[in-house]
C-alpha cells in the first residue's frame, strides 16, 4: 500500500491508496472515497464532505500528487566553490596537436574592383575660354534678325555674356549632364535677343528719332523744318462740338438720377485730364465712392451717346 499526502495549501493530511478505493486522514478521523476524483475533490475543499456545488478542479491523481510526467525534475547538489578550487598537484594535461591547415591554392577569390570616384561636372560657363563658341552661335543662328531690326549685334552679343555670367552664379547654370552646350547657349540667346527687343521697343513707341516731312519721310531735326505745323482748327472745333454735347447729356441724366450736375460736369473734366478718383474726392471735398458713382454715370450715358451719334452719322 503506497501512502502519499496532500499538498500544503490543502492540509498536508495523509492519504492512501487502498485496494478497494483511497481513504485520507483527516484531524476528526480516516475517511474512505470510491474514486480518486472524489478524493481529491474533498483534499481541494478541505472538507471531508464536500457537496455537489463543490469546486472540482478537474486534476488526474498523478498531476495532483506530481508522479509521473508531473513529477518534479531534481535538482543536482552541486558546491558551487568547487569551481574556484585549484587543480590538483601533478596534473598533466594532454592537448591534441593543432592542426595547420594549407591553403587552397585552387580557390581563388575575386575581390570587386573599387569604383571610379566620379566628380560632379562643373556647373557654369567659362566664358574666358568658350567666349568664341558662344560668338560664333550668336552669328551664326540669331544675326540677320538683329541687323534686320536696326539693332547693333555686338550690343547685343555683350549683353547676351553678362546673361550667361549671372545664370553662372544663380539658380539655372548650364549643367552637361541635362544637355548641350549649343542648345544651352542658344537658348539664352533667345530669351536675350527678345528682352532687348521689347526694351528699345518701348523706347521705338515712346520716342520720335527725327521729325517726318510732308512727304512723310523722317529726317533730323538739324535738316527737318521745325517751324511748319498742322492744321488744328478743324479737329479742335470737332472735339469742342462733341465735348458740349456729351455734357449736356450727362447734366440730364444726373438731374433725372438725383446726382449732382455741376459734379458731374466736373468730374468729366476730370476725366479727360487723367485724374485719379482720389484726386477728385479731394478736389471736390467728397468721398471716394460718390465720385466712382458719378463715373459710372458719365460712362454710361458716354456709351449711348456714342450710339447715337454713330447713328446719326
Amino acid at each position: 500500500m503506497e501512502a502519499f499526502y496532500a499538498r500544503s495549501e490543502h492540509g498536508g493530511h495523509p492519504v492512501r491508496h487502498l485496494p478497494t478505493g483511497f481513504e485520507v486522514v483527516w484531524p476528526g478521523g480516516a475517511r474512505q472515497y470510491t474514486s480518486a476524483r472524489q478524493t481529491i475533490i474533498a483534499l481541494v475543499n478541505r472538507t471531508p464532505d464536500p457537496t455537489p456545488t463543490a469546486y472540482d478542479p478537474h486534476m488526474s491523481w498523478n498531476r495532483y500528487f506530481r508522479r509521473g510526467r508531473y513529477s518534479r525534475r531534481s535538482v543536482p547538489n552541486v558546491d558551487i566553490f568547487a569551481l574556484f578550487r585549484p587543480d590538483p598537484p601533478n596534473r598533466v594535461a594532454i592537448e591534441h596537436p593543432s592542426v595547420k591547415a594549407k591553403p587552397d591554392t585552387r580557390l581563388t577569390v575575386h575581390l570587386p574592383k573599387p569604383k571610379p570616384v566620379v566628380k560632379p561636372p562643373a556647373l557654369g560657363i567659362d566664358l574666358e575660354g568658350r567666349s568664341i563658341e558662344v560668338r560664333k552661335l550668336f552669328y551664326s543662328q540669331f544675326s540677320k534678325g538683329i541687323i534686320a531690326k536696326g539693332y547693333d549685334p555686338e550690343d547685343v552679343l555683350q549683353d547676351i555674356y553678362v546673361a550667361l555670367a549671372v545664370r553662372n552664379g544663380g539658380k539655372c547654370p548650364f549643367n552637361p549632364a541635362k544637355g548641350s552646350f549649343a542648345n544651352y547657349v542658344c537658348m539664352v540667346c533667345r530669351g536675350t535677343v527678345s528682352n532687348y527687343h521689347r526694351r528699345y521697343g518701348r523706347l521705338t513707341r515712346n520716342e520720335q528719332f527725327g521729325v517726318a516731312t510732308f512727304d512723310g519721310e523722317v529726317l533730323d531735326v538739324a535738316q527737318a523744318d521745325i517751324a511748319s505745323e498742322e492744321a488744328t482748327q478743324e479737329y479742335d472745333v470737332r472735339f469742342e462740338g462733341a465735348h458740349s454735347s456729351l455734357t449736356v447729356w450727362i447734366v440730364a441724366a444726373a438731374h433725372d438720377e438725383g446726382i449732382d450736375p455741376t459734379m458731374a460736369e466736373k468730374c468729366l473734366q476730370f476725366i479727360y485730364e487723367g485724374w485719379k478718383f482720389k484726386d477728385i474726392a479731394v478736389h471736390l471735398k467728397c468721398s471716394v465712392t460718390r465720385v466712382s458713382e458719378t463715373v459710372k454715370l458719365i460712362r454710361r450715358v458716354a456709351t449711348d451717346w456714342q450710339l447715337e451719334m454713330a447713328t446719326v452719322v
